[in-house]
């Protein structure tokens, strides 16, 4: 089948929902989008609301009126089972974003046993089996076993929003079931400070993968935080909003994190806070775009949302001198931003997702942005350190990859003026 352009109407056909469109882009396969719904397995999709006449994914593609949702309620068995999973995945998306809280040793083997758990909310809408069942129970029987290591878990927890947040008008009717938050979310940062902050080099704000639907934080987050304090900067990771939220919200959480440090540098005793630069990986990297693109500078949050009041920290420069977007650069840099930070831009030439659009987004920067590219040739999409969760859990991936830190460790040096832009050339005899 040719590659071609799809839209998709698609009708919950439950509780009044109305249809949302979905536009494609077709490979040489296609399978029809799932959707989920509390109480319910998806039954696939009709031409009618009765769901009497199914249709096959070849003629889906063929089909131009609403496809309707088709439903099979779940037996009493089926909801006890979901109902367990759904809150051991409760406090497994708590767990896992707060891994410098806990010790290595009992973390790690959670974490391994529960990011299984985590994949299977994005991957099924379906009632649980016994094989995720008896996951359940592993990562129940290692999440009595975890040991904290710190003493106070919410001092070691900075949470970037006051009393309120900035959200859509219709957040109040967001469906949590089968995505990755839960309402009760809010965005905070784990900080990796230094020993001695008189040696800083500058504030890293580490903003994980994953789209606007999950935070990769295994491979793109606190193996990431470790390896720019091994080159001497602080790192703080953003566990920033993702679906059902909206994506603009993660780039105002970003935003607010900046301002989050720069109020409260010295309550923390952060050095260096006037050298501030973030990474993001893929939807981390859309996140920081975002942010450059629409949160910038003075603009405070209720120019996104109405409803919220800024505060005090919102009043404060948004803007960085430095970004860094490893394979998340997709579609182009809108040029309302006056102060652009100069930008370090990493991605593989295996990259099926995001090679293409790096490459045209970073031809479209112009020449007064300061602007390094880099291209791993055999790397692929997510390639991030690979070391995984450091030296407890380590990952294998492209031989050279990670060069790309040292390269951003020369490039932060030169952009917070620690070394010069340029030196003389000279000759040697």
């Amino acid at each position: 089948m040719p590659n071609k352009r799809q839209t998709l109407t698609l009708d919950p056909n439950h509780d009044n929902l109305p249809p949302v469109t979905r536009r494609l882009f077709l490979g040489n396969t296609f399978r029809a989008p799932r959707i989920a719904r509390y109480g319910y397995s998806f039954a696939g999709w009709y031409e009618d609301p009765a769901c009497t006449r199914p249709l096959t994914d070849a003629q889906i593609l063929a089909f131009e009126g609403p496809l309707y949702a088709g439903w099979t309620p779940w037996d009493d068995s089926e909801k006890a089972a979901t109902d367990a999973f759904l809150k051991e995945t409760r406090e497994a998306k708590f767990i896992t974003s707060r891994a410098p809280l806990y010790t290595p040793e009992t973390f790690v083997p959670y974490y391994i046993k529960a990011i299984p758990l985590l994949f299977h909310v994005e991957a099924s809408a379906q009632p649980v089996d016994d094989n995720v069942m008896q996951i359940v129970e592993e990562v129940r029987a290692l999440r009595a076993k975890l040991q904290l290591a710190v003493p106070d878990p919410e001092q070691a927890v900075w949470y970037i929003w006051g009393d309120q947040m900035p959200e859509a008008a219709n957040a109040d009717r967001y469906d949590f079931y089968y995505q990755f938050d839960y309402p009760e979310f809010r965005p905070f940062l784990l900080p990796y400070l230094l020993p001695d902050q008189t040696a800083v080099k500058g504030n890293i704000l580490v903003v994980a993968g994953g789209g606007f639907a999950q935070r990769y934080n295994q491979n793109e987050g606190y193996p990431i935080a470790e390896a720019f304090n091994r080159m001497g900067y602080n790192a703080f990771i953003l566990q920033r909003r993702v679906a059902p939220w909206e994506p603009i919200d993660s780039s105002l959480d970003l935003q607010r994190s900046i301002r989050y440090l720069r109020h409260h540098a010295k309550q923390y005793g952060i050095g260096a806070i006037d050298h501030i630069a973030p990474v993001g990986f893929s939807g981390g990297g859309a996140t920081i775009i975002g942010m450059i693109e629409r949160c910038y500078g003075r603009i405070t949050p209720d120019a996104i949302h109405k409803g919220y009041v800024p505060d005090e920290i919102d009043r404060l420069d948004g803007d960085c001198e430095a970004a860094m977007i490893v394979y998340g650069a997709f579609g182009t840099l809108h040029r309302g931003n006056p102060n652009v930070p100069s930008l370090f831009i990493v991605v593989g030439a295996k990259d099926d997702l995001a090679f293409h659009s790096t490459l045209e987004f970073t031809d479209s920067l112009g020449d007064d942005i300061v602007t390094e590219l880099h291209v791993f040739a055999d790397a692929k999409h997510g390639f991030g350190t690979g070391t995984g969760l450091g030296a407890q859990h380590p990952m294998q991936v492209t031989a050279g990859a990670d060069e790309w830190l040292h390269l951003a460790d020369r490039f932060l040096e030169v952009e917070f003026g620690l070394k010069p832009r340029f030196t003389d050339f000279v000759e040697t005899k």
